[in-house]
């Protein structure tokens, strides 16, 4: 593509993402169209390279609607009823902003998008927060001992509580290797489950991840207020380490090695961008 065409591109695209803010109905059935918006100030913010690069890669993606079988660009363009290739093209737009490459932004496009990247996590007796309706599930692998994973907590907390009716939370016990207390500190928060304070404990842990010890462990539970001997045997449990080692296999399947991860909707959440837009893309 020669200099002067790739102007002449990149004007056509400000043209129609300018006339998207105002909204364009498509053809078809008679009824009404939420207008289709990106500020036009997403465009001009880019260099020349990355405006070419957004052009591209546009050009490139399929629409993430399964029903339309064109690429993003022409979805926008012709005001195809995908509201969702909006969404795409500004996670494009974002990606060739933050420095990704071609081949890492097709990658990040597809991790988002793609349907074969789509991985099934049953719920099964899993600990979990909101309907079991939940237009939106999200499934967090972590390690009570993974400082990273007690990063999350609040993260997802957040999301939890903006969208009570709109999610559900679930947790899978994956303790690493590498943690030695790790198993044991999955066994506790399992155990206090058994008498319905899962997620109470859940908090606990985390908070005091350097404090991991069996007496420790008891003193949570009689501030919890647990029935302390009932908790110390299934503690100790052979039931316990098979639940949790089910949900080690589980992840294995899905190929996760390391924590936190955290699927919305089976998709694999990226920690370089917000949970909560994430949950959004879904509820579209």
């Amino acid at each position: 593509m020669g200099q002067r065409e790739t102007k002449l591109t990149i004007r056509r695209l400000a043209t129609w993402f300018a006339a998207l803010t105002i909204g364009v109905s498509a053809c078809g059935p008679s009824r009404p169209v939420a207008p289709l918006v990106i500020p036009l100030a997403n465009l001009d913010a880019l260099t020349p390279r990355e405006k070419k690069e957004v052009l591209s890669l546009l050009h490139e993606l399929p629409s993430p609607c399964r029903d339309m079988a064109v690429s993003i660009d022409q979805c926008i363009r012709e005001a195809r009823q995908c509201a969702r290739c909006v969404a795409a093209a500004h996670d494009v737009i974002k990606s060739v902003r933050d420095g990704m490459g071609h081949e890492q932004a097709v990658d990040a496009y597809k991790k988002r998008y793609d349907p074969t990247a789509v991985h099934h996590i049953p719920a099964d007796d899993s600990p979990s927060i909101g309907p079991k309706i939940a237009r939106v599930t999200i499934v967090e692998f972590a390690d009570f001992q993974c400082p990273f994973c007690a990063k999350t907590v609040p993260i997802i907390d957040k999301v939890i509580s903006a969208n009570p009716d709109e999610v559900r939370f679930v947790f899978k016990y994956m303790p690493l290797p590498m943690h030695l207390r790790g198993e044991p500190t999955a066994r506790a928060a399992w155990a206090a489950g058994k008498q319905g304070k899962f997620w109470e404990m859940h908090h606990v842990l985390f908070q005091n991840q350097s404090a991991a010890s069996d007496l420790d462990f008891e003193k949570y539970a009689k501030d919890l207020g647990l029935d302390v001997t009932m908790f110390k045997s299934d503690y100790e449990s052979p039931e316990g380490k098979e639940r949790i080692e089910k949900d080690v296999k589980l992840a294995n399947e899905v190929g996760v090695h390391a924590t936190p991860a955290v699927f919305v909707n089976g998709r694999e959440y990226d920690f370089n961008d917000s949970l909560q837009s994430w949950v959004d893309r879904e509820k579209k």
